[in-house]
């Protein structure tokens, strides 16, 4: 069975380990020291997909951060192509 095959059926944009990333970085948060949640659990570590566009400013004041579910494609603009099948 491909890993392409084992996936579940409803996972839009979303990207898997071993897909082209396209455009996007990533970041591992958490992987010295767990998050602690309120109700005593911790989650970590968690990798974070994210694009980045043009340039900061000298000032570093023109940063927009755009957010969504946590199971949504990092893909936030732009065209399709290669490593996002969705605008």
């Amino acid at each position: 069975m491909s890993a392409a095959s084992a996936r579940p059926a409803a996972t839009g944009g979303v990207w898997w380990p071993g897909d082209d990333p396209g455009q996007r970085q990533f970041v591992t948060l958490f992987a010295d020291e767990s998050l602690k949640l309120e109700g005593n659990d911790s989650i970590g570590p968690i990798t974070v997909a994210y694009e980045t566009w043009g340039r900061p400013s000298p000032t570093r004041d023109n940063a927009v951060l755009v957010e969504h579910a946590l199971t949504g494609d990092s893909h936030a603009a732009g065209p399709a192509g290669v490593g996002h099948g969705t605008p």
